[in-house]
């Protein structure tokens, strides 16, 4: 247990955009893994990629100079400055950025060394997304073994998404709505199938163009919630 005394907090920096979602969401498990092994030895710790990445995938839709106003903001009420040297950490923008502004602010830095053994933990880690991360791999494979792969470009993939959402569509074709609710065993096992087809192409083109699934998905939410309001109704507005 943490006592209440108030304590220095240190911000730990780390590299995290990459074109990749695999790398981003390597990174992001390592520096949370970190902050609580940090906190687990009582050091206070804040980082952007632990406390804002899944708010942004909730919706809030911020972009690189957003996030960095936001993240200085928090640095400048930080005691020092720590900064997690995974790959990549020298050509990172963002870290970069907080080196120098903490330079501005004659906080203390200070670099945590990557070991072998923890970056083996970090890739072994189970996450939200590991079980769609576990099926693009199972469908590259697939795929690779075959000699597909030539084919599926993000054209005809998303021309055989259409093809496969079709095929679901054919099964609920002339039947009522209340037949469409109370399918037998069999004929919803086809429909699983048919489904299961979609689910194949939607992950594989998702994967082929680098995009994101997870967080585009909370994203989009967060848009159609904006754009279509709760209505509150006028007694309760008038009360």
């Amino acid at each position: 247990m943490l006592s209440n005394e108030l304590k220095p907090i240190c911000y730990l920096g780390a590299p995290y955009s990459d074109p990749d979602p695999k790398i981003r969401q390597f990174r992001e498990q390592a520096v949370t893994q970190k902050v609580f092994d940090l906190w687990k030895k009582g050091i206070l710790v804040y980082s952007p990629l632990t406390h804002n990445c899944p708010v942004d995938r909730l919706g809030v839709f911020g972009d690189y100079q957003t996030w960095l106003d936001f993240d200085h903001s928090m640095l400048s009420r930080c005691d020092k400055l720590l900064f997690l040297k995974l790959p990549g950490w020298e050509k990172s923008k963002g870290l970069q950025a907080e080196m120098a502004f903490a330079k501005q602010l004659g906080l203390p830095i200070k670099a945590i060394e990557v070991e072998p053994e923890f970056l083996e933990k970090i890739s072994t880690m189970e996450s939200p997304e590991s079980a769609l991360s576990q099926i693009v791999k199972k469908i590259n494979q697939m795929c690779e073994e075959r000699d597909w792969d030539s084919f599926n470009s993000p054209k005809n993939l998303s021309m055989s998404l259409q093809v496969e959402a079709s095929e679901v569509a054919e099964h609920f074709t002339w039947i009522t709505e209340e037949q469409s609710e109370h399918l037998s065993p069999s004929k919803k096992q086809e429909v699983a199938d048919e489904l299961a087809d979609v689910f194949i192409n939607l992950a594989h083109l998702s994967d082929k163009l680098g995009i994101d699934l997870f967080a585009v998905t909370h994203q989009k939410i967060e848009k159609i919630k904006q754009r279509y309001p709760i209505k509150i109704p006028v007694a309760l507005v008038e009360d």
